[in-house]
């Protein structure tokens, strides 16, 4: 059975434990109702439905999923409270669930912004090299790999640019281009073209043309503005 609307709906009978099994696992209730003969022998352990009303079925083993049991002769008003306390579990284990998934997407969000401190690269030999992320000046798109830019050299990674942009936000890197990243530590100063800034200069001389869907998204910096030349 499963809760729709305040009701439940029904989606399978079944005449064996056996059979209730194979409605279980082909349907994924979120209820059942049996006794004796038509509790479902075997339950996944790892999910929290099924839940069960045992009629008179003593169904011990299945003990943490009952959510009650109910004695013969059955009465109407036993069944309605049966359903609406099992309505309340089912409630409750959604909840929960949607907490755990809550919880388990804030903690990815806070590693994904959290400063990333060091890279493993690859120099122009092939070897693999830990770059620290203050070595690094600038990066740029290079098909299926980026070039990383820094004080001892050009190296490659297998990324997108994309995603070494999201991984550094919480480093000090902006997103000057579709195809560029900038450690903003490493600029020295902007170029301004009517009041937006077309470049930036690094302090190794290197100049970085910024996209223009990327010049308002850079933070102006107090006294590192430079006028553009004539």
């Amino acid at each position: 059975m499963v809760p729709r609307n305040g009701a439940y709906h029904l989606i399978g009978e079944a005449d064996s434990g056996e059979e209730c099994a194979e409605i279980v696992a082909r349907e994924l209730p979120e209820l059942v109702i049996c006794d004796s003969l038509s509790a479902p022998p075997i339950l996944d352990v790892q999910q929290p439905f099924p839940l069960l009303i045992s009629i008179a079925s003593g169904v011990s083993v299945l003990s943490g999923r009952v959510v009650c049991e109910l004695a013969v002769p059955l009465r109407e008003s036993h069944m309605a409270e049966a359903l609406a306390l099992a309505a309340s579990r089912i409630l409750q284990l959604k909840l929960n669930s949607l907490s755990d998934l809550i919880d388990a997407y804030l903690i990815h969000d806070r590693e994904m912004c959290a400063p990333l401190e060091r890279i493993e690269v690859e120099d122009g030999a092939g070897r693999q090299r830990v770059l620290s992320t203050d070595e690094i000046l600038w990066i740029k798109a290079a098909g299926n790999y980026v070039q990383i830019y820094a004080s001892g050299g050009m190296f490659e990674l297998r990324e997108t640019i994309s995603n070494m942009a999201t991984k550094l936000q919480g480093s000090g890197f902006i997103r000057i281009h579709r195809s560029m990243v900038v450690n903003d530590r490493a600029v020295k100063h902007r170029i301004i073209n009517e009041g937006r800034v077309a470049s930036v200069v690094l302090w190794d001389g290197t100049e970085l043309f910024v996209g223009p869907n990327f010049r308002d998204h850079i933070p102006p910096g107090p006294g590192q503005f430079s006028p553009l030349p004539v």
